[in-house]
């Protein structure tokens, strides 16, 4: 039989003499800034009847210092405990505190919010169902309560998932905890899962007929294993998901550091080149702007060059950032096609002998993507990539390596005897000579494109899937894209490098005339602002303060410009 988990419409706020935390807390929270992906949610979803009765969420929070088999155990236990009672988990998020809380609980050996969210992150990312939202540890101001986080879940998931049947947020702890459940009593549910040395704590509470007696409140006799974050901590690490363990050493060993994200994730790079696509980045903007073609030109123009800094700035000055004109990218590639050389690009700035547009599709704050074939007004002018004579090609794309699925898409669809002799990035195509791209497996750099964190402009950004066949852009920074994913932007400053780039963001848009609305820009951004329901009259400069404000109440790292560095350049008003 199918428990009922709909509350209650009383609202008590004591329970055999105990004061429940009240909801109502106030926090500044708006559920347009995305916290948490909801990919793993939205692909239960697709697999279940749409009238499918008794959906729910789970979610546990906690220090997570550092993450343990056993807190994931407890996760799976309680969705064994509901599924037996005939729901259906949907998903489940693990919300690691904030360092107010956990550094009053913990006096040594702790790690910072960023350090454990990553941990969580690793922990779950081969899991099909759980995921982390990363609200409570730095979004917020300061610590809040697990009801305060059961809220916000709600209103995320009420938020960004319509479904036909209410999705009930279930807040999972463990047996030590048990009298958590007293905060359940009126209002939303919850599971309580025994854990080795809590059977006294745990027997009392279940006593008590409002607990007992109450259908949203549920305690499950499956103990977890006997594992603690505390042991770790002391040396203990038989409990650490081998990801983890290895990230944990990692940490561990950087003590005393500056500690940035795992050094494997960045391979040996000498420099990154940032692409400056002029005029065919700010096609949209252009019969909008009250400012002429030149002005424009020169605002985005500063834009790549205030990039580059930011770039700088987060990199600590470790790597060299480059600026690369599309235009001098141009006169390259038509040399190699005057020297006879077939190229087939993915590249929607740079049109070769033939042409093949892919959209690398991912969800919001996930960095897992797929490669589709774009729409066809996003495929470059010139010959198909199906229309290619038998032969040896070029490949030029604005990304490498790339990923299985691409070079499937593109083995689907190349004629046979036709090969691919060579890849390309555009960052190739700063030689002067076709000599010289043969050596180009041989210069370590990653190429960037500037449009993709100017929100609005032609094809920028990434690819987000919103529901089952909605696709926007967003800029490649939060609330949207974790920079850590794209970029290789460390996951310690990927919030004030975002930061940053908005500022940047709304410099541009001043700098243009300061009256571009959200209708003036790229249709694909268009989408994204109607999803999130920004007006289309609303003004550029009004949503790049809407995202600014939202970083005031966070807690995290500022990029800070060097005493010894020039000051920056300033933008011309129009």
């Amino acid at each position: 039989m199918m428990i009922s988990l709909d509350d209650d419409d009383n609202s008590l706020t004591i329970t055999n003499g105990i004061a429940t935390p009240a909801f109502a807390e106030d926090y500044n929270f708006d559920p347009r800034w995305w916290t948490g992906p909801i990919d793993k949610i939205q692909t239960r979803l697709a697999q279940i009847p749409e009238d499918t009765d008794g959906l729910a969420v789970l979610v546990t929070t906690g220090a997570f210092c550092p993450i343990h088999k056993g807190h994931v155990q407890l996760l799976e236990t309680a969705k064994m405990e509901l599924e037996s009672r005939g729901m259906t988990v949907l998903g489940g998020y693990i919300c690691p505190d904030h360092d107010q809380y956990v550094s009053s609980k913990i006096q040594s050996g702790s790690l910072s919010a960023v350090q454990r969210l990553e941990l969580c992150e690793i922990a779950v990312e081969d899991n099909d169902w759980l995921m982390v939202d990363r609200w409570a540890a730095i979004y917020a101001s300061g610590s809040v309560g697990f009801t305060t986080i059961v809220s916000h879940i709600d209103k995320m998931v009420k938020h960004h998932i319509k479904t036909t049947k209410p999705i009930h947020i279930v807040y999972t702890f463990g047996g030590d905890n048990a009298m958590f459940a007293f905060s359940f009593v009126a209002r939303w549910s919850c599971i309580c899962v025994l854990r080795p040395g809590s059977l006294d704590f745990f027997n009392e509470m279940t006593s008590y007929d409002s607990l007992r007696r109450n259908p949203r409140i549920i305690f499950s006799e499956d103990t977890t294993a006997p594992l603690d974050s505390t042991s770790v901590r002391k040396g203990d690490l038989s409990g650490l998901l081998p990801k983890v363990k290895n990230r944990w050493l990692s940490l561990q060993q950087s003590k005393g550091e500056t500690l940035k994200s795992d050094p494997s994730i960045l391979p040996s790079i000498d420099t990154f080149y940032i692409r400056n696509e002029g005029k065919w980045a700010v096609q949209p903007f252009l019969k909008h702007s009250n400012c002429s073609l030149d002005h424009s030109l020169q605002a985005y123009n500063m834009f790549c060059k205030k990039l580059q800094y930011v770039f700088q700035l987060a990199f600590d000055f470790r790597h060299t950032v480059q600026v690369l004109k599309l235009q001098g990218q141009e006169i390259k590639l038509r040399q190699l096609l005057s020297a006879g050389k077939n190229i087939i690009s993915l590249d929607p700035c740079l049109s070769g002998s033939h042409n093949l547009g892919v959209w690398h599709v991912s969800r919001p704050l996930v960095k897992a993507s797929t490669a589709i074939v774009a729409h066809t007004e996003q495929t470059p002018p010139g010959e198909h990539i199906g229309q290619a004579k038998a032969g040896e090609y070029l490949l030029l794309a604005e990304q490498l390596p790339l990923d299985a699925e691409t070079e499937g898409l593109i083995a689907q669809r190349l004629p046979a005897g036709c090969t691919i002799s060579q890849h390309l990035s555009h960052s190739d195509l700063r030689t002067s000579t076709s000599e010289d791209i043969a050596n180009t497996s041989q210069i370590q750099g990653i190429p960037l494109n500037a449009r993709d964190f100017l929100a609005g402009s032609h094809e920028a950004g990434t690819v987000l899937q919103l529901g089952e066949a909605q696709f926007v852009r967003a800029p490649n920074i939060l609330p949207y894209v974790r920079p850590s994913h794209r970029t290789h932007v460390d996951v310690t400053v990927e919030v004030g490098f975002s930061k940053a780039i908005w500022e940047l963001n709304r410099q541009f848009y001043q700098a243009v005339g300061g009256g571009l609305m959200v209708k003036d820009t790229a249709l694909e951004f268009q989408a994204l602002c109607k999803a999130q329901g920004f007006p289309t009259d609303m003004q550029m400069m009004d949503l790049c303060d809407w995202h600014l404000t939202a970083f005031e109440y966070m807690d995290f790292i500022e990029l800070k410009t060097r005493k010894e560095d020039k000051v920056e350049p300033t933008y011309e008003s129009a």
